[in-house]
Formats: structure tokens, sequence, C-alpha cells
């Protein structure tokens, strides 16, 4: 995203995940912080917030994360956008979550915002083709 101009910021809670960013793109920024520190979001301003694959890992505070993402998002005076990519997984196999949702459609329903667009992903899982990647791009209104 550097190279095509936007400023971008990484964050993850792994000290070791930043390090191996670091390395690998060391003219982009990271930090260690948490998902919901929205301190550093309004210190950094973003119009897109991206969630690859955390969304699993945080079930457990996800209402609250999308109730604070929509105040971030009204506190601003220019649109806010956020890109979601999540696997899910064939019927019978998801654990966890199933009172929240289980497919594409139920994310969807789930998050309630303004979709540009959404779809899928092929996965490239052997041992698990049934399951697919899922994406979408929604502007977050209150």
């Amino acid at each position: 995203m550097r190279e095509k101009g936007f400023d971008s910021l990484g964050i993850d809670i792994s000290k070791n995940a930043i390090r191996k960013a670091i390395a690998m793109h060391p003219l982009s920024n990271f930090e260690v912080g948490d998902y919901n520190n929205f301190d550093t979001y309004h210190r950094f301003n973003p119009d897109i917030i991206i969630m690859a694959e955390l969304t699993w890992y945080i079930l457990d505070s996800l209402d609250q994360y999308l109730l604070d993402l929509k105040k971030y998002a009204m506190s601003r005076s220019k649109p806010t956008f956020l890109i979601h990519l999540l696997a899910t997984y064939k019927q019978g196999t998801q654990k966890y979550g199933l009172e929240k949702f289980t497919n594409h459609e139920e994310i969807l329903e789930y998050f309630g915002l303004s979709y540009l667009e959404s779809g899928f992903i092929a996965t490239q899982r052997e041992d698990d083709k049934e399951s697919q990647g899922t994406f979408f791009v929604g502007e977050i209104k209150s």
C-alpha cells in the first residue's frame, strides 16, 4: 500500500510479528498494539481499516469493537471503510462463533455496513477444500 502512495500503519499485539513485518517492509510503519486501541486510530486517523483473519480471535469483544468503530467513523469528517477478510469453514466443522455467523451472508448481516463489494477468495488448503475465504469492503456508518 505504501508503494501505491498510501500512508499505512500495521498493528499487531505480537512483538515478534512486528519485527518480522519491519524486516520484510522496512519503509512501512508498524507498531505493537491492540486492535481496539482507539487512541491509535485517532492519532493515525485511517480512512481504511483492514481486518485480515482477525475476527475469529476477537469474537468475545467483536460487538464492542464494532460499536467503537462506528463511534470512530462518526467522529471523522471523511468516510471510513472496513476491508474484512475471514475464512469460513464447511458446515459442521466450525465449533465457535456459531451464534454470530457461519458463512459469508451471515457475516454481511452481522457487520451491517454499507457494502461496496463482497465475495469469496479461493483457498489453497489441500486438507479443507470446502472452506472459503470471504471478503467485504464496507463503509462504516452510524
